[in-house]
């Protein structure tokens, strides 16, 4: 083969593997396709709010006219005593809607404690036991005996001594009626209601001591001083 013919094709080969590298550098400086991130599961709220989703304590208490039912309620204690408001007096109530296998209902039940004996002059604290009713084979309403021997169990172990009640016919329809402003969503419900019976506030979810302490505050200003919250 003649040096002019290897020639010629040395040079092809030479200009062939220039445009194949050529080709690979300008690939290698292309942005690259990113993967598209795929929408996540959006956090279904649970049926028992945890501390750290409790909502805020509001500095305004939501004020309605709802009748005054509570002075008109006349039911029993966890161990079957008879229990009514009639020692409220002016001081605001502060209702505990709770369940005993409830967790955050359990933790704050120390910080209540401790502030039921802070502000036993302004306040008075009562425990509702949700699940301490259920209907009988006549569709009446009837103690839970099992349920409320596990929540003596729980105020025992934790050495609550402000009152627990079982709901009797009145707190069953508040806490099941959309009207009454009193529905229970989520354990625990905190209600709080003036010395006329209305309601100040509901509180969905539990607090810490520091919060509860500041919505307290505000309750029993709304309490003594109503017309700074119309």
């Amino acid at each position: 083969m003649k040096k002019s013919t290897i020639g010629i094709i040395a040079l092809i080969l030479l200009a062939l593997l220039f445009i194949f590298l050529a080709t690979k550098l300008t690939d290698s400086k292309k942005p690259q396709a990113t993967e598209v991130p795929q929408a996540t599961e959006t956090l279904q709220p649970t049926d028992t709010p945890q501390p750290e989703e409790a909502e805020e304590a509001t500095d305004t208490p939501e004020v309605d006219g709802t009748a005054n039912l509570f002075q008109q309620i006349k039911t029993t204690d966890l161990d079957n005593q008879p229990f009514d408001f009639s020692n409220q007096g002016d001081r605001v109530l502060m209702l505990n809607v709770w369940a005993d296998w409830c967790g955050p209902c359990r933790m704050e039940m120390p910080a209540f404690e401790k502030l039921q004996q802070e502000f036993a002059d302004d306040l008075l604290l009562v425990g509702v036991l949700f699940e301490g009713i259920k209907g009988d084979e006549n569709g009446n309403i009837v103690r839970n005996e099992e349920i409320i021997d596990a929540a003596k169990k729980v105020v025992a172990d934790l050495k609550v001594t402000y009152a627990s009640i079982v709901p009797e016919k009145i707190l069953a329809s508040a806490m099941f009626s959309q009207e009454s402003g009193l529905a229970v969503r989520a354990f625990p419900t905190t209600w709080f209601v003036n010395s006329q019976g209305q309601i100040l506030h509901v509180q969905q979810g539990a607090l810490e001591e520091a919060g509860w302490r500041k919505l307290i505050e505000v309750m029993i200003d709304a309490n003594k001083n109503p017309e700074k919250y119309r």
